[in-house]
């Protein structure tokens, strides 16, 4: 009787990890392959199937009894900071460092924990993040300290809506339709202000380019019901995204006189490299990063954009991405194994400084407004190459380091540690 109440109660710690696992942002065959080293680990049948809005559990005693579980759940939003303490726990539960109760109440501290942040610092990082990416565009400041308005009016719109579940569903298309309004208004005391820059460097945090290139990971390893539908919610959410921005650009275009002219005035290098820096901060304080995490996650995206940016004047710019998602990748995957901690922590930042999202978003703003924006013949076509590099990029290093060869760095690092301890 008592082996029955310690298996229901693995089971439920099983579940329950996958929930948290799910909720937090993980990827589906992540959420799978993890789930299904702590069920292997413990000696239990179970199979599990993730996708972005359920879960499906089947538990079994060997023979032909079993039960099944489905549960209902809302795609995961990524919360970094609580993904790395529940991944870290798994890794303790294989080393068999807790007992059942001591899991338990682990899980439950990591679920009642508040944001590293506050909601002043998330304000700051909003707005700042924004300006810093305008920076990226070869705009002009007075783009870059507009895109610092409109990011931190899109930030109090966005805990309006946290507040108020009727607007989370058009918080998307109200997002870009408020930030196209006020550029718009700008524009006629400003006429170097980049529309279109201005309003995507505003949601930048919402530009689906993390969650294609996750689908398109997804579809790579064979998951195609995840996949499919997570790159059909990220095409949606664009969908939005562009709606809102062409409702307001062209609404404003009936009511005023708007100039559809701006000044190009390339940053220096320099400031370049502090803006990746500064939007790197953001992004992580954003997707609620642990402190000690931030400054590797700097790196990463770092080195995403001096290897696409330095290459890609010897190689080309597709080439030069491929390589460096590639290289963030094994990056964080070393350092993900090395640290006990997700790699998505550290590829996160990599990503969004590469922006494949915002490209499309970019093309279809140039057919509209009929100027380019970013010297580019093809915008579209650029977008779906930066997609494919960047896909072939995440698909070598996870290949490379697969779940066996992280477990391997763990084990190095540990005797590692171990001979370094012995010696001092």
């Amino acid at each position: 009787m008592r082996k029955e109440l310690e298996i229901e109660e693995k089971y439920r710690i099983i579940v329950r990890l996958a929930k948290m696992l799910h909720k937090y942002g993980t990827s589906s065959f992540r959420v799978e392959a993890y789930v299904t080293e702590v069920v292997q680990h413990w000696g239990l049948n179970c199979d599990i199937l993730d996708s972005p809005t359920s879960l499906s559990f089947s538990f079994s005693d060997g023979n032909h009894d079993g039960k099944a579980l489905l549960i209902r759940s809302k795609p995961g939003e990524i919360n970094l900071g609580a993904l790395s303490k529940v991944t870290k726990l798994i890794y303790r539960i294989l080393e068999d460092k807790y007992d059942l109760s001591e899991i338990t109440e682990r899980l439950d501290a990591i679920e009642s924990e508040k944001p590293y942040y506050s909601n002043f610092v998330e304000f700051l990082s909003f707005a700042l993040g924004s300006g810093g990416f305008s920076l990226l565009y070869d705009s002009n400041w007075v783009t870059c300290f507009i895109s610092v308005f409109l990011g931190g009016v899109v930030y109090l719109l966005w805990k309006y809506a946290m507040n108020h579940n009727f607007m989370i569903g058009m918080f998307e298309i109200l997002s870009t339709f408020v930030s196209a309004v006020l550029a718009c208004v700008l524009s006629l005391y400003f006429p170097e202000l980049s529309i279109p820059i201005a309003i995507l460097s505003a949601v930048i945090v919402y530009v689906p380019g993390l969650s294609i290139s996750l689908a398109l990971e997804e579809l790579s390893s064979r998951g195609l019901l995840a996949g499919t539908a997570r790159l059909m919610d990220a095409f949606v959410v664009m969908i939005k995204l562009i709606v809102g921005a062409l409702v307001g650009v062209q609404l404003m275009e009936k009511l005023l006189e708007i100039p559809h002219t701006y000044t190009i005035d390339p940053v220096t290098p320099l400031t370049k490299g502090l803006a990746i820096v500064l939007l790197s901060f953001c992004i992580a304080v954003l997707f609620n990063v642990q402190k000690r995490e931030v400054i590797f996650g700097v790196i990463s995206g770092s080195i995403a954009y001096l290897c696409s940016y330095m290459l890609g004047q010897y190689i080309g710019e597709i080439p030069a991405i491929f390589v460096a998602s590639m290289l963030v990748g094994i990056y964080s995957c070393l350092l993900g194994g090395w640290r006990d901690v997700p790699t998505l922590v550290y590829i996160v930042q990599g990503i969004i400084i590469m922006v494949p999202g915002s490209r499309s978003y970019i093309g279809i703003t140039d057919f509209y407004f009929n100027q380019p924006t970013t010297p580019s013949d093809n915008m579209g076509q650029s977008a779906l190459f930066m997609f494919a590099a960047i896909l072939g990029g995440l698909i070598i290093s996870n290949s490379i380091f697969t779940m066996d060869n992280l477990k391997r760095i763990q084990r190095f690092r540990d005797r590692f540690l171990h001979r370094r301890t012995i010696s001092s």
